[in-house]
């Protein structure tokens, strides 16, 4: 969940951008930019905080179901 809230920021904070660029990276991916997007009013971002927000709250997706796949060796 906190990964699909990072992708529906990247409009406004151009993660895709920034990673090319160490400095400005560090300067972005800190501890803070959860705080950031959380106490952010912005509409862009609503989708984020709705996320974090389910993230702390625990309302957090169930596990369907899971699946082993082992690589075949000939």
């Amino acid at each position: 969940m906190l990964s699909e809230a990072l992708v529906k920021a990247n409009p406004v904070f151009h993660f895709d951008q920034v990673v090319h660029c160490p400095k400005l990276y560090l300067k972005l991916m800190d501890d803070d930019l959860l705080r950031v997007i959380r106490n952010s009013r912005k509409p862009e971002l609503k989708e984020s905080r709705d996320l974090l927000h389910r993230i702390e709250v625990r309302d957090i997706y169930k596990c369907a179901g899971e699946r082993s796949i082992s690589k075949r060796i000939k």
